[in-house]
């Protein structure tokens, strides 16, 4: 006997994208064992499908159009994971469609919720038209940068869908205004248990790369987050270059690759330690911090040693300690 399929993994190029395929339809033969689905490339459309698939708890829809929060809700009901990434277009849909959109979606769940979901991934843009309202165990939103502090409001409406205990974020500046960040994480600021931040700071206007980040954790106070995992990329002007290198055009003599390809200077050890103290004063819940730069291979961790001190002092962790990686596991994979 043949064991039951449970895993399936389906892409169509995109020349051969049919408007007529529906993999809810598709794939109906395996409804009943079906536990994880990736798609690439299919249309969800609008029609009353009433397939339902009760063992599916994991779904990844790639460059998939057309996604209907109440046909999803109504075929999956268990699901569990959600991961999408839509097609290449998404930065050219219009503010009308995206509103139009949100609100169907909204109004659907006024008769079906989905109680079951715990993870959600996409972009800001997807996650804000689906309207997803849930209690989520994290929401990764960290594959497309936040560029634009516009998209700002729209990270405070999925939050305050969703509310996440752990949050996954990229954010590049100049183009988002960091200090607007704790602004838009209010809404959860009551169920945020842990944060990570993939930060770009880029050009002039981050020449000082530790004051805009220290800046950006002052505004942090009105958080009560545990743990904070920040992965810093310092691309500084020429001139801030030149002062790192000793030459005028901000070249390394001994770099023998192209301009474009010459490796940023590092934020120092030292630096990331001053980092992790700024947090430790403007985040009083804190209990783990973790920091990298695009130089290093592991992060710096660093653990609170008392959290109840008001002198709270930083404990180095060892790259061996799991401390930091179980406490954020327990919130990320939580029943």
């Amino acid at each position: 006997m043949e064991a039951p399929l449970t895993h399936i993994y389906a892409t169509f190029h995109p020349w051969d994208f049919d408007d007529s395929f529906n993999p809810i339809h598709a794939l109906a033969p395996f409804k009943n064992s079906l536990r994880v689905l990736d798609v690439f490339y299919a249309m969800f459309p609008h029609d009353d499908v009433d397939i339902l698939y009760p063992q599916l708890i994991s779904l990844s829809a790639e460059s998939c159009t057309t996604l209907d929060l109440k046909r999803l809700v109504r075929c999956f009901p268990g699901l569990q994971d959600l991961r999408i990434k839509m097609a290449r277009w998404e930065g050219g849909l219009g503010q009308d469609y995206i509103e139009r959109h949100r609100l169907w979606n909204v109004a659907s769940q006024k008769r079906h919720t989905w109680s079951s979901l715990r993870r959600l991934r996409g972009s800001i843009i997807q996650l804000y038209i689906l309207g997803i309202c849930c209690k989520s165990n994290y929401i990764d939103a960290s594959e497309v940068p936040l560029d634009v502090t516009f998209n700002g409001r729209r990270l405070a409406a999925v939050l305050a869908d969703a509310h996440p205990a752990c949050l996954s974020l990229h954010l590049r500046s100049p183009g988002f205004d960091l200090l607007s960040l704790a602004e838009c994480l209010a809404p959860a600021s009551d169920e945020l248990k842990a944060v990570k931040l993939y930060i770009e700071l880029v050009g002039h206007e981050h020449d000082d790369p530790l004051t805009h980040i220290s800046t950006m954790l002052a505004t942090f106070t009105v958080l009560r987050i545990h743990s904070l995992d920040m992965h810093v990329e310092w691309k500084p002007s020429r001139n801030r270059r030149a002062q790192a290198t000793g030459s005028p055009d901000g070249r390394d003599p001994s770099w023998e690759g192209t301009p474009e390809d010459k490796p940023s200077p590092s934020l120092r050890k030292s630096d990331l330690r001053t980092i992790a103290g700024d947090a430790v004063k403007y985040i009083p819940t804190l209990r783990f911090i973790a920091i990298q730069t695009s130089h290093s291979s592991k992060a710096e961790l660093f653990e609170i040693g008392d959290p109840t001190d008001a002198d709270k002092t930083l404990v180095e962790l060892s790259a061996e300690s799991r401390g930091f990686e179980e406490f954020y596991d327990s919130i990320m994979y939580k029943a």
